[in-house]
């Protein structure tokens, strides 16, 4: 009997063990002699597990197929973690797949274009497929916002949706916050700040990828502003009893930003929800796509039934099973149309969200620099917890990891 170590996300959360289950039932079947073994593994401790297994080789156990965010892919094939799908099947026809969601299915040799760009045709090697993703909208609860006197229309801009919190502030009602805190560990991450930066006209790195430029006003202003609705307590970060506050789909926001179908479509609350896509900036309309990809870990073994079953996942129809279950977005162009066309003003929302909307770039160091901007924004999260945030510690932090980046992307800019 053969075992299969599958990696992956909690995408679904307590049920992400039992959805992921249900999705290799087909391909047991099929596969008589092999078992799947699941691990569900947070981002951070997957990224722990695999500079540890870099570091260490044979060290066991090794899992042979991981969930990551598409935009590993550059850093974790340039360390030499990811096998090359194409030495086992040959050429891949991607074709199936929303094309901007392809970006990230191969290495960047160096500095790439910008996410959601135009790029240079891809490299004859493969190192993900896409699963199943994600993009930004932004919901309201319209009873909560027609009693605060909040103009429905006045979202579509951050400038709106500023106004709009403050005046929630002012009118909710007990623990009902303003805008609900979207990211499940309840801090910042690149992909959290992104839209708000692009609809400013600002960006993370130079177009040729050679160099950070977030430190500098435009992207500034952007995470200054993503970060002043914690540092007012309009996003909270943990609620009064120190637990996290409920979602506007539980009943506990007014707003939220999110990148899946809202819970009345997946059986949860009857309530009245509003949705637009990504708010636009004073320069640009600019949302995020989030797009999980699997891989196959250099080394582990059976390269060909792993490679099958990464296959089998992440086959369009059989993917968009998975989505569905999380609530999330199919990559595959077909199964995504048909998704949108039945969710009626939700599906026209999220595809306007979808048509504006760009990936994070593909840097064969991304992986590497967002660990680094996720640690400055913890100290920035510490910072506000305590009431000691400023918006000079915001540019000093912002400079420091600057330089950490552009001497990391120094490094990474040679021949892979």
């Amino acid at each position: 009997m053969k075992t299969l170590q599958l990696w992956v996300l909690p995408g679904h959360g307590l049920n992400t063990l039992a959805a992921v289950r249900e999705e290799t039932r087909a391909y047991l079947r099929e596969h008589p002699d092999t078992r799947v073994e699941i691990v569900v593994r947070t981002p951070s401790s997957l990224w722990s597990q695999l500079f540890a297994l870099l570091k260490r080789p044979r060290e066991a156990p090794r899992p042979h197929l991981i969930e990551i965010p598409g935009h590993w892919t550059s850093t974790l094939a340039r360390l030499g973690l990811l096998e090359d799908l194409t030495e086992i099947e040959g050429p891949i026809d991607l074709a199936p797949w929303l094309e901007p969601v392809r970006e990230h299915c191969w290495a960047a040799p160096s500095g790439a274009a910008r996410g959601g760009e135009a790029s240079a045709p891809p490299p004859r090697a493969v190192h993900s497929l896409p699963w199943w993703m994600e993009a930004t909208v932004l919901y309201w609860r319209v009873d909560l916002l027609r009693k605060a006197g909040v103009d429905f229309g006045s979202l579509g801009s951050w400038t709106g949706v500023r106004e709009a919190c403050a005046r929630l502030a002012r009118r909710l009602p007990g623990a009902t916050v303003p805008i609900a805190n979207a990211n499940p560990r309840e801090s910042v991450s690149l992909s959290d700040v992104a839209p708000s930066v692009w609809s400013r006209g600002g960006d993370f790195f130079s177009p040729d990828g050679s160099r950070s430029v977030f430190h500098r006003e435009e992207a500034y202003h952007g995470i200054r502003a993503y970060l002043e609705m914690l540092a007012k307590g309009w996003m909270p970060l943990l609620g009064k009893s120190g637990m996290v506050p409920a979602t506007l789909f539980e009943g506990g926001a007014a707003l939220q930003f999110s990148g899946r179908l809202p819970s009345v479509l997946r059986g949860g609350r009857d309530l009245p929800i509003g949705i637009l896509p990504c708010p636009r900036g004073e320069r640009a309309q600019a949302g995020i796509l989030r797009v999980h990809h699997l891989v196959l870990l250099r080394g582990a073994g059976e390269p060909r039934e792993a490679y099958a079953l990464l296959r089998h996942l992440t086959r369009p129809d059989q993917a968009a099973r998975y989505a569905a279950a999380l609530g999330a977005l199919p990559c595959g162009a077909a199964e995504l149309g048909a998704v949108l066309s039945q969710a009626g003003s939700f599906g026209q929302a999220f595809a306007a969200a979808i048509g504006q909307a760009r990936l994070l770039p593909n840097l064969c160091a991304l992986g590497t620099l967002e660990r680094i901007f996720d640690r400055r924004m913890e100290n920035l999260i510490r910072a506000i917890l305590r009431k000691a945030y400023d918006e000079e510690m915001l540019r000093q932090e912002l400079i420091y990891a600057a330089s950490e980046m552009d001497y990391i992307l120094s490094m990474a800019g040679g021949p892979a």
